[in-house]
């Protein structure tokens, strides 16, 4: 008995993608091979051509699903994030840290998605500089409520970049307390978890290794520190972060500042103010523009450093912080001195120092007072040395400091009492303080 031909309604629903190849190959093939070789040639091009559209067509189509994914992924992410600010918003309207952190850890629905975490993070970095203790506490809220993230929901590579960066900012706010052996620790931990989980995000990399670099200047391995922020920078730029960039320039230029290479942090500082914008971001803006004016003052560049001021004054006066008028009579004072304008750079400098000693801004004063020094010591004014170096031990008595910082102002002193103070001594008094310029001084009695 002849094989029975396919029948035209399941050709033309094949045709039509209703049925799938599989479901009329077979039978197909058994009645061609027996009646018709011309046909049966024909029907097994038209099979292998389906079958190469249907491979076609598959990788496409998922990429496509990926497409979606991601599109509804990221309409959730900026979901969460508004939501995230609300809810920050109110756990830190609870005063007492205890039961902010109780609050935290015994809720069910809140607080459990990676935006909740990144919010809890900026919001840590706002509070490093005013209380580094509660900044420790709200990352551990965060490092909490990680295992509590819906992984059916975010998958689990969201909530691996979420620990790394909590991680972080940790191992940075603890660096920053002068805890280095416990900052290390949190970067072994960031590394053992890259070599069991690699990342490929550009942007998490450079401020994973611009963090680290902080460190590395802390623990004085300088070389190191360069490495990271050479390879931070290389990340901003693959990812067009522009921030990103300006801020590791702006940490170059001022490793090369503190370590007394006023020449080689100018270049880092000019590439910061090409890569920022103060229309956009005044805030980022004026770092890299104060600090390039105290680099060509150090360089003997006083002309060079009273043009750019006068051409950014405006931005300093536009900035909402309290301190920005200080730094602009900072600015202005160290300019006056490289320029030989004795009278101009004290008045200026005596009003910038009393307004940090006003806002409790004691390390800050203490380097405006150094740079008073400079100038009396120019004008061969040595009692006036002499009482600011009493002053600026009266200042470290008795506080938490580094004591290589506590070496450097007792042995400054010790040489303003015998009339022994030189300019090479102020700048490696200054180059010591500013390596712990951004520590919190603290009462030890």
């Amino acid at each position: 008995m002849e094989p029975p031909h396919p029948s035209t309604e399941a050709q033309v629903r094949l045709y039509r993608d209703e049925l799938g190849l599989d479901a009329v190959e077979a039978e197909e093939i058994e009645h061609l091979n027996a009646v018709c070789p011309e046909c049966a040639r024909t029907w097994q091009k038209f099979v292998e051509l389906r079958r190469q559209q249907e491979a076609a067509a598959e990788p496409a189509a998922a990429a496509e699903q990926e497409r979606l994914q991601t599109r509804e992924m990221q309409a959730r992410l900026d979901g969460d994030r508004r939501l995230a600010e609300q809810e920050v918003e109110r756990l830190l309207a609870i005063e007492d840290a205890e039961e902010r952190s109780e609050t935290a850890r015994r809720a069910y629905k809140h607080y459990r998605t990676p935006a909740f975490i990144e919010r809890m993070i900026e919001q840590a970095r706002t509070w490093l500089r005013l209380d580094h203790r509660e900044a420790l506490k709200l990352l551990a809220i965060a490092e909490d409520r990680l295992p509590r993230i819906r992984r059916e929901i975010y998958g689990e590579r969201l909530v691996h970049l979420a620990t790394l960066r909590v991680l972080a900012h940790q191992a940075n706010t603890l660096r920053f307390a002068g805890e280095l052996p416990a900052a290390e620790a949190k970067f072994a931990e960031i590394r053992e978890r890259l070599g069991r989980e690699p990342v490929e995000e550009p942007a998490l990399l450079g401020e994973l290794a611009s963090l680290e670099a902080s460190l590395r200047y802390d623990q004085r391995r300088l070389e190191e520190a360069d490495a990271l922020l050479d390879r931070g920078a290389e990340c901003f730029r693959e990812v067009g972060d522009g921030v990103g960039l300006a801020k590791v320039l702006i940490k170059r230029g001022m490793v090369r500042y503190i370590e007394g290479d006023a020449q080689g942090a100018i270049p880092s500082y000019e590439a910061a103010v090409a890569a920022t914008d103060p229309e956009d971001d005044p805030e980022l803006a004026i770092a890299p523009r104060h600090n390039l004016v105290l680099c060509l003052c150090a360089t003997g560049q006083g002309q060079e450093a009273r043009l750019l001021l006068d051409v950014h004054r405006p931005l300093y006066r536009q900035l909402p912080f309290p301190v920005a008028p200080l730094w602009l009579l900072w600015a202005e004072g160290k300019v006056a001195g490289s320029l030989g304008e004795s009278d101009a750079a004290i008045e200026r400098l005596r009003a910038a120092r009393d307004g940090y000693t006003e806002r409790g801004l004691e390390f800050d004063a203490s380097l405006v007072d150094l740079d008073l020094a400079e100038v009396h010591l120019s004008r061969g004014e040595t009692a006036e040395v002499k009482r600011l170096a009493e002053r600026m031990a009266h200042t470290f008595a008795g506080r938490g400091v580094d004591r290589e910082a506590a070496r450097a102002v007792a042995l400054f002193r010790k040489a303003a009492v015998t009339e022994a103070v030189t300019l090479d001594l102020i700048a490696r008094t200054r180059r010591v303080l500013l390596r712990f310029s951004d520590r919190p001084l603290r009462r030890t009695r």
